[in-house]
């Protein structure tokens, strides 16, 4: 999910699912994909 881009709370939400039940099942990124996705995520907050 997350190497497609996804964020794992829009996705939650619209499959009616908890974001622990989708990690737990469905997020195959590995360690290093899951820190730059939120380096990318904390990159697009405007301070």
């Amino acid at each position: 999910m997350r190497d497609e881009g996804a964020p794992i709370r829009a996705v939650a939400e619209r499959v009616d699912a908890t974001p622990e039940t989708l990690k737990l099942h469905y997020d195959f990124s590995d360690e290093r994909n899951r820190m730059e996705h939120r380096r990318d995520v904390f990159d697009e907050i405007e301070l």
